[in-house]
């Protein structure tokens, strides 16, 4: 009997030792998994994505500060523009106005259309046309179209010396100076050197309002005796040569 119940007595302890290691130990709860450590190809892949948004953020900064420069620029220029526009008008409006009077006109008849003469013609016009003769001012015609020589363009044409025809560089630019010799007249202008031609009859202006020039010798000088400048207007068609003398005054 005692045997018996040391057995049942052990027996008894050990199915309350078993009881206590269950109660210590929560019943139920799942073992954690063990973290595995990220592979390395998932680590690179991970910088590249890092490494494209950063230049990607940088791209897109510096995409903003060019805009915010060109519209800086841009307004810079605006202002600029504004403030040239405003001195131009300053200026316009400190300038004194000026007014153009017609003084005289005179028209020559284009009796000789030779080519070569014609061309002549032009090129002198090309010289004198514009030409601003200043208060008190004398110009002369030689000086103001120049040497007629072939280096300038000038051809031969049909010319006067001492009463013979002949053909001679800048032939025609005699029917110009005599144009410019009548208007200057009709407009009260003082002629200080005038010559006519020799024994040659010219028929593109009356007789004796002719002025022949020849670069070196003979010329056509005249004095603006007004007291404004005179612009001269000089022109060419198939039908004439015609010379304008116009005012420059201030309002």
């Amino acid at each position: 009997m005692k045997y018996k119940a040391g057995i049942i007595f052990s027996c008894l302890l050990l199915v309350l030792t078993g009881c206590e290691q269950n109660l210590q130990q929560p019943s139920g709860s799942p073992t954690p998994p063990a973290q595995s450590e990220p592979q390395p190809q998932q680590q690179e892949a991970q910088q590249q994505e890092n490494q494209q948004e950063a230049e990607k953020q940088a791209q897109q900064r510096e995409a903003e500060q060019q805009e915010a420069q060109s519209q800086q620029e841009a307004q810079q220029a605006q202002q600029q523009a504004e403030q040239q526009q405003q001195q131009q008008q300053q200026a316009q409006q400190s300038q004194p106005k000026t007014v153009s009077r017609e003084l005289a006109r005179y028209g020559s008849d284009m009796t000789n259309k030779k080519k070569n003469r014609l061309k002549n013609i032009r090129l002198a016009i090309e010289q004198v046309n514009g030409y601003v003769m200043e208060s008190g001012e004398t110009i002369s015609f030689n000086q103001l179209v120049g040497p007629t020589t072939p280096e300038r363009g000038f051809v031969k044409a049909t010319v006067y010396i001492d009463g013979e025809e002949t053909q001679g560089y800048g032939g025609g630019i005699c029917q110009l100076s005599s144009t410019l010799y009548n208007a200057a007249m009709e407009a009260g202008l003082e002629i200080v050197e005038r010559h006519p031609h020799k024994g040659g009859t010219v028929h593109y202006v009356p007789a004796g309002r002719d002025a022949t020039v020849s670069y070196g010798g003979v010329d056509l000088k005249v004095k603006n005796t007004k007291p404004f400048p005179v612009k001269i207007y000089a022109s060419m068609d198939k039908n004439g040569v015609y010379v304008a003398l116009k005012s420059i005054e201030q309002e």
